[in-house]
C-alpha cells in the first residue's frame, strides 16, 4: 500500500522518491517539504532526539522549506529552528563523537545559527572571497574564506577567531573601514596592524589610495 498525507482534503502520495498528487503529477520538492510539515508537523530539521545529529542536504532542504512558506510563517520556523540548534548544540556532549568531530559539528551548527539569524534580518550572508584574495599578500596576512566572510558579514570575530593582520598602510585600513561601515572599535577587534598598535582616526590622510587598492574597493 502506498504511503500518502492527507493536506486540505487531499491526499498526496509518496512514490518513487518524490510526492505525486492524486492525479500523477509530481509537486516540486520545496512545495512537497511544506505539503509534508502541514501534514505531520514535521520539518527538514526535525528528529526524534536532538542527540540525532543534522547532515547538510538537512539545512539544504530546510533552505527551501522556507523558501516555499509566506513570509510571516518563514520567520516563524526560523527562531524555531534557532532554538533548536542552540539546544542542539548543548546535546553536542552525550552523542557518540569523538572531541574533534563534536568541535566541527559544533562550528557548523553555530554557522547555521549564524546563517539564519541573518535570513530573520532579511539579508543574506555575502562571499567576500575575491575580496579576500585581492588583500592578501599586499594589505592582509592569509586568513581562511570562513573566518573573513564572519569578519565582514558580522562585524565581530568567529569563536575563537584571530584578529586579521593588516599588513598595508593604516592610512589604506582606515579607507578599507569606513567602506565597509565598521566602527572603529570594531575594526580594531578583527583587525590588528603588523606593527601592533591600534588604527586611529589621524591615521586616514588626504593621500588618494593606488589605483590598485581603489579598484579593490570598488569591485568589492
Amino acid at each position: 500500500m502506498e504511503k500518502y498525507i492527507e493536506v486540505n482534503d487531499r491526499r498526496y502520495y509518496y512514490r518513487d522518491g518524490g510526492t505525486y498528487t492524486e492525479t500523477g503529477e509530481l509537486v516540486p520538492e520545496g512545495e512537497a517539504l511544506v505539503l509534508h510539515f502541514q501534514a505531520t508537523g514535521r520539518t527538514p530539521l526535525t528528529t526524534g532526539e536532538y542527540t540525532q545529529l543534522l547532515k547538510d542536504v538537512s539545512f539544504k532542504n530546510f533552505d527551501l522549506f522556507l523558501d516555499n512558506l509566506p513570509e510571516a510563517e518563514q520567520r516563524d520556523q526560523v527562531r524555531i529552528a534557532i532554538e533548536s540548534l542552540k539546544e542542539r548544540i548543548k546535546f553536542l556532549s552525550k552523542t557518540s563523537l569523538a572531541g574533534g568531530e563534536r568541535i566541527k559539528t559544533k562550528v557548523a551548527y553555530e554557522k547555521q545559527i549564524e546563517a539564519l539569524e541573518l535570513r530573520l534580518q532579511g539579508t543574506t550572508a555575502k562571499n567576500w572571497d575575491s575580496l579576500r584574495q585581492s588583500l592578501i599578500g599586499e594589505y592582509i596576512e592569509e586568513v581562511s574564506l570562513s573566518d573573513f566572510d564572519h569578519v565582514m558579514n558580522h562585524h565581530h570575530l568567529p569563536n575563537k577567531g584571530k584578529p586579521i593582520t593588516w599588513i598595508g598602510t593604516k592610512a589604506d585600513a582606515t579607507r578599507f573601514y569606513k567602506k565597509f561601515q565598521f566602527k572603529q572599535a570594531e575594526f580594531n577587534k578583527c583587525f590588528v596592524h603588523k606593527d601592533g598598535k591600534p588604527f586611529l582616526t589621524k591615521n586616514a590622510t588626504d593621500t588618494h589610495p593606488s589605483e590598485r587598492f581603489d579598484a579593490i574597493l570598488n569591485n568589492a
